[in-house]
């Protein structure tokens, strides 16, 4: 899964990212979450910092991040707690070794795989009795500005060029549970942000993104260069209308077929 994660191997960029949909996150975890949670698990977990947040809204006793990037995880190790744990494993090819969990979490992680229905329906073994699978995906991005709407067709196109889908939520919202789940809830979310803080995480993304092959072949230097000042410029502006991000959050649960296949 790493080649075909077309944003970087960035600890600062994830930082950042996590930042930013911070409490986002955690008013979906606070909502959809069960209480009194033995174990719960973070999926792309990245250096851990989702992880970490996780485990803090829900109280889990115990909580497992899972990343294929052996140096995400060494970093997610780092002054960890002993009720944090992380194993690596390529979620892109079956779920990881561990034990049913509570509360299974995943963000931004669907956009990157090739077939999120089968991803979806893999994770299904990973739930407890009672437990819930927390989608948090990308529904839209609406901006009206010129450089942040080519910034994200950069990104589209070389998410695509990998099989996945920027923007996955309308297809997540669409398509018929996988088997083993049932959706508990579906909605999208408004996640309203400033053009200088979007410009600031988009920057950090597009130190990576501009060497990618899709971007390359979309661009030529001079405008790949001309869009990284750009990017730059809009970290200083103010009082522009905000990007809204729209985020797709679905709580699946457990389904009655994937008893009958055991």
């Amino acid at each position: 899964m790493t080649d075909a994660y077309a944003l970087g191997d960035s600890s600062e960029r994830l930082a950042v990212v996590a930042r930013f949909f911070d409490a986002e996150m955690r008013a979906f975890i606070r909502d959809a979450a069960p209480a009194n949670l033995d174990l719960a698990l973070d999926l792309g977990c990245g250096p851990g910092y989702t992880t970490r947040l996780l485990h803090e809204v829900t109280g889990a006793a115990a909580t497992v991040g899972v990343d294929v990037s052996e140096h995400f995880l060494r970093l997610a190790a780092v002054d960890a707690p002993p009720a944090l744990r992380f194993v690596q494993h390529d979620l892109a090819a079956g779920p990881p070794p561990v034990e049913p969990a509570g509360v299974v979490f995943c963000h931004l992680l669907l956009s990157h795989l090739p077939d999120p229905a089968q991803a979806l329906e893999s994770w299904a073994t990973l739930l407890a009795p009672g437990g819930m699978l927390l989608v948090d995906e990308v529904e839209a991005i609406h901006t009206d500005d010129p450089v942040l709407v080519e910034y994200l067709t950069l990104v589209e196109a070389a998410i695509a060029s990998r099989g996945g889908a920027l923007y996955v939520g309308p297809q997540l919202a669409a398509m018929d549970a996988p088997d083993g789940l049932r959706v508990r809830s579906s909605r999208a979310v408004p996640h309203p942000a400033a053009v200088a803080d979007a410009a600031a995480m988009f920057g950090l993304t597009f130190r990576t993104l501009r060497e990618d092959p899709a971007v390359q072949a979309a661009s030529s230097p001079s405008e790949l260069a001309a869009l990284a000042d750009a990017l730059d410029a809009r970290t200083r502006l103010d009082g522009q209308p905000p990007v809204v991000w729209s985020m797709r959050q679905i709580v699946y649960e457990p389904s009655d077929r994937r008893m009958s296949h055991s």
